[in-house]
This record gives structure tokens, C-alpha cells and sequence, in this order.
């Protein structure tokens, strides 16, 4: 048996109204349509529905105990319908971020107010995670968009340039200096480094790759001090003393926190990439658009 909410909704109307010829004006077909789909369902069923005569329709048996299923069939359904068309629309004026932990500490704050404040018909979910964690949710929907340094293109994923971030040079400031904005450091070239213990990511890290990498081109050598899983942590073990440390220009801010000094490093310039990514093939929210024009205003005042 192969019942359709169409022969349902056909028959909870002709029941109501008493008519086939109104109750084919309310559905916007042709009476005969509408007979064929009623035979249609008595067919399946193995009974007559309708006892009609040329001035009456009215319910057999039969159709008087379909009527109370097919309404609450019916009912049921249209209030799906309208809780679906709610959350689609609810869906559209939300938004889902992915950011890596330094870059929600760095610019998440200022960003989500801005957001709010310029969009406040629009929901914003965030989630701090690594870069693998963001990557994948991004693929599967779960995020609408992830922010972070995404060095590699990755199957399914759209990457957006953002902003080019310069490496810095950042260590314990001997005083209380004041807040320096970053477009005011000094710079320092690479091969001047002071010879104070390095403070690394991972040898796994792409960011940790690019220094190393730049080190050996430039016959730089400095003795290593441990290595620490995430950027805020070589940024707390400098402020500490432990050593020195090369880091993304982004991290400045939270650097600035901690009282630490610093310096861009030049001779070359090296840059690492930041990207926007959205699942490739996939409809990103007019919102993903309203932030990455947000985020990169914000970031042209930040001077990275």
C-alpha cells in the first residue's frame, strides 16, 4: 500500500466541503484530477469513501473512520512543514564559526560585537579548535566557515585569503613598557636574533616549519627551550623569561597583555597566510560574506 499525503489531503477536503467541484477550486485542479486521485486511494484501500449523488457527497462507513487519521496525517504534516520552513530560515541568520584558539583570543572579541552590533538579525555560534577539528567540521556542515592558518589546499574545501601575517620576534621586557602599537616595533633581522633560548611549536607545525626552514636559509642557529603545542603558551613562557620566541604578528595583542617586548623580523620578510575556508560546492551563508569583509577591515586597522 502506497498512500500519498496528496490523496490524504484530497480526501480530508471533499469531506469537509461536501463537494468534488469545491473542493478541486481549492486545491487549484481539475475535478477529474481529483476524482482519479480519490479512486485512486479507494483502490488501495479496497472501499468506497464517498457515497455521491448528483446533489450530495457524503462519507460511507469507511470514510467516516479514515477521516479522524487522515486529519491528524494532514495536520501533522503541515506543522512539520512550517517547523522545517522556521528552522531554514533560522538557519540562514545564524552563523557558525570555527577560529584556532590564538586568532579567537586575538580577534574574536572585537570582531563578535562588530558583528552583533552591524547584524543583529543574525545568530553567531562560535567554537574554538585546532585546524584539523575546524577543517572537518567545516567539510560536514557542522560550521558554516573556519578561520586559521590553513597552509595546504584540502579536498572539499574552498580557502579565501584573508590577510598576510608577519613574523615577530617577542621576549621578556626587562620594564613595564607601554602598549606599542604594531605598526610601530622595531625591526630586526634574522641573522641578529639575540642568543637567548628558543621557545618552538612542534616540529609537526606548519607555522614551526616555516621558522626552521627560514633559520637554516639564513645559517641561523639558536639553542632550543622546549616546545609547547600552542602559540599562547610559547607567548606565556616568553613573558615568563624562558626564552625567546618567533611568532605569528597576529599574536600581538595578546603579547602586549603579558608586557612583552618585541621586534618584526626582517631580511627577508616571511609570511605566514590566514584563510577563510567554506565547504567547496557548498552555498555559504550571505553572512560568511558580511564577516570576511568585517574581518579584513578589521585587520587592515590591526597592520599585520
Amino acid at each position: 500500500m502506497n498512500i500519498s499525503s496528496r490523496q490524504l489531503a484530497a480526501f480530508v477536503s471533499v469531506a469537509q466541503l461536501g463537494s468534488f467541484t469545491r473542493a478541486s477550486e481549492k486545491a487549484h485542479m481539475t475535478q477529474s484530477g481529483l476524482s482519479i486521485m480519490i479512486r485512486e486511494l479507494e483502490g488501495q484501500l479496497g472501499c468506497r469513501l464517498f457515497d455521491r449523488t448528483t446533489r450530495s457527497v457524503r462519507l460511507t462507513d469507511a470514510g467516516a473512520l479514515l477521516l479522524p487519521f487522515a486529519l491528524r496525517a494532514t495536520d501533522d504534516l503541515t506543522q512539520v512543514v512550517g517547523e522545517i520552513a522556521k528552522l531554514e530560515i533560522q538557519q540562514q541568520r545564524s552563523l557558525r564559526i570555527g577560529c584556532t584558539p590564538m586568532l579567537a583570543a586575538s580577534f574574536l572579541p572585537i570582531i563578535y560585537q562588530e558583528f552583533r552590533d552591524a547584524h543583529p538579525q543574525f545568530s553567531l555560534q562560535l567554537i574554538d579548535a585546532e585546524a584539523s577539528t575546524i577543517q572537518e567540521q567545516v567539510k560536514s556542515g557542522d560550521l558554516d566557515c573556519g578561520l586559521g592558518i590553513f597552509f595546504k589546499p584540502i579536498s572539499g574545501i574552498q580557502r579565501n585569503l584573508l590577510f598576510r601575517s608577519r613574523l615577530i620576534y617577542v621576549r621578556a621586557s626587562h620594564h613595564a613598557p607601554l602598549p606599542t602599537p604594531l605598526s610601530e616595533l622595531p625591526t630586526l633581522r634574522w641573522t641578529d636574533l639575540p642568543e637567548l633560548p628558543l621557545l618552538k611549536l612542534p616540529p609537526s607545525s606548519p607555522i614551526q616549519q616555516l621558522i626552521d626552514k627560514q633559520f637554516q636559509t639564513c645559517g641561523v642557529s639558536r639553542p632550543a627551550h622546549g616546545q609547547f603545542n600552542h602559540i599562547e603558551t610559547v607567548v606565556a613562557m616568553a613573558a615568563a623569561g624562558s626564552g625567546g620566541a618567533v611568532v605569528p604578528a597576529f599574536a600581538w595583542g595578546k603579547c602586549a597583555h603579558y608586557g612583552i617586548e618585541g621586534a618584526v623580523i626582517v631580511e627577508p620578510d616571511v609570511t605566514v597566510d590566514f584563510y577563510l575556508i567554506t565547504a567547496r560546492g557548498k552555498l555559504a551563508p550571505e553572512s560568511v560574506k558580511e564577516l570576511s569583509d568585517l574581518l579584513s577591515t578589521a585587520l587592515g586597522r590591526a597592520a599585520l
